[in-house]
């Protein structure tokens, strides 16, 4: 309760001195539009990219329990693929 009292004081703080500092409601919801979206779009590659760093590590951590259990190192032409 505390916490989102704070918050709204700020942010209303933080509107009216952009309103003060001459720009339009308008404008400030633009931005704030923009920037969620953005923010939104950030995440899905974020998400995109680390399925893909799973899956190399899976394949790394595969490569490393083989090298451990045949005790013979993998040369580095096989590692590839």
């Amino acid at each position: 309760m505390f916490l989102s009292l704070s918050l709204s004081c700020y942010f209303q703080t933080a509107w009216a001195a952009a309103i003060a500092a001459g720009h339009t409601p308008a404008h400030l919801m633009t931005l704030l539009s923009c920037s969620g979206a953005l923010y939104y779009m950030y995440n899905e590659v974020a998400f995109l990219a680390l399925c893909e760093v799973r899956s190399l590590l899976r394949k790394i951590y595969e490569l490393r329990s083989i090298e451990g259990v045949t005790r013979k190192k993998i040369a580095r032409k096989s590692q590839h693929g």
